[in-house]
């Protein structure tokens, strides 16, 4: 039986009858409630952590600028000058014949997904460079892991290697 307030009914109810109260509802409900919140505090507290590791995981990006010195198993060749700076949720530099700007996510694990690029449009020296370049881009797209080791930073899809880099000096 449900008493939302007195006077509410016609009839007043026998002072023995057992029933839900109005009061019982809204004390139910700031339950429910406050576990709500509470819920989504550990969400976002959740949230927040596993942002910080993977911003702190993908840190050692930014430290320096690095050289891509293979392209799907192709050598670049030192006659090429290319270089790559990772800030923040970005990826510049010139590859060999362009300006890059890209954005890229890293996620957990060092797992890494590059969004569309803006690129210069100058015809490259030669038609081995051009060649070069369109690899590049398309082993960047594809990139959705990443590992530095020994002072080189390695782009992949898989087991499979895409890209490499060294620290420029």
């Amino acid at each position: 039986i449900l008493r939302p307030f007195p006077g509410f009914c016609e009839k007043p109810l026998p002072s023995n009858a057992t029933g839900i109260t109005f009061n019982s509802i809204l004390n139910n409900m700031k339950s429910i409630l406050f576990a709500l919140a509470i819920l989504a505090l550990a969400f976002s507290l959740s949230y927040c952590g596993n942002t910080r590791r993977v911003a702190a995981e993908a840190e050692v990006l930014f430290r320096d600028q690095w050289k891509l010195t293979e392209v799907q198993g192709q050598p670049v060749p030192d006659s090429v000058i290319n270089s790559f700076q990772f800030t923040p949720g970005r990826i510049s530099g010139h590859t060999g014949c362009n300006q890059l700007s890209a954005g890229f996510v890293p996620g957990k694990h060092q797992s890494i997904r590059f969004t569309p690029e803006a690129l210069t449009k100058k015809a490259c020296k030669d038609e081995a460079t051009t060649a070069l370049e369109t690899k590049f881009l398309d082993a960047l797209s594809n990139a959705t892991k990443w590992e530095i080791t020994g002072g080189q930073l390695w782009l992949g899809n898989g087991d499979a290697t895409l890209l490499k880099f060294k620290v420029a000096r």
